[in-house]
């Protein structure tokens, strides 16, 4: 097997397969390497690697370089010193109450402004997107796994639309709930609007609840 997904590997490391082999990493330079294994399958490195202390499985590549290891090693120091510590299927799992709030540079916050700006255009998306609550609930988990696995793809992330497809029922319990909500504002004006996307000849309505004061 060529290609072996992280699924695959931790099974395999949980049943304690003969075809694994936790290689440390002597030539690493970096003293992160203090804690992580180098995940070997059939004697061939799976660019995964190990962390010692609570033993998730991390993708990795040399050009990857350590930062994403530092940053994983930073936030399970910090979940071992405040934490409860339960084995889950041959896995340590970390949870913590506190987390430490670090503050983005000028430089980065600019680059994620520039990046959500070109996000907008090219998907013709409102800039006030990043101004809803689901969005917010997004952009946290994403940043709260790549706390917890370190560098890792986004196309190791997200579903695709057929999987998203499946959970349409979310989107009923979510209309029901707006359904509630407005059943209990005595007065709101609904607006809608029809346009066209000049460049992508696409449809849109828009559908505007406004709250009346009483």
């Amino acid at each position: 097997m060529l290609n072996m997904n992280k699924t695959v590997i931790s099974k395999l490391i949980i049943s304690k397969s003969d075809r694994v082999k936790l290689v440390t990493y002597d030539a690493g330079k970096s003293d992160v390497w203090a804690s992580f294994v180098k995940v070997h399958v059939d004697d061939k490195f799976k660019d995964f690697v190990k962390c010692k202390s609570c033993s998730t499985l991390l993708k990795w590549k040399p050009k990857d370089g350590t930062s994403g290891l530092k940053a994983h090693t930073r936030a399970c120091l910090a979940q071992h010193s405040n934490t409860a510590i339960t084995r889950l299927s041959g896995f340590i799992k970390c949870a913590t109450t506190t987390r430490e709030s670090r503050q983005l540079t000028p430089t980065d916050q600019a680059a994620v402004t520039e990046c959500m700006a070109r996000c907008c255009a090219r998907n013709i998306r409102l800039f006030n997107v990043v101004e809803g609550e689901g969005f917010k609930k997004v952009a946290q988990q994403l940043i709260n796994l790549g706390a917890k696995y370190g560098h890792i793809q986004v196309t190791d992330i997200l579903p695709s639309g057929r999987t998203l497809s499946r959970h349409v029922d979310i989107v009923s319990k979510e209309r029901d709930a707006l359904k509630s909500t407005l059943n209990d504002i005595d007065r709101f004006g609904v607006t809608t609007d029809m346009w066209t996307h000049e460049d992508a000849s696409t449809p849109y309505i828009t559908v505007t609840i406004i709250i009346l004061p009483r």
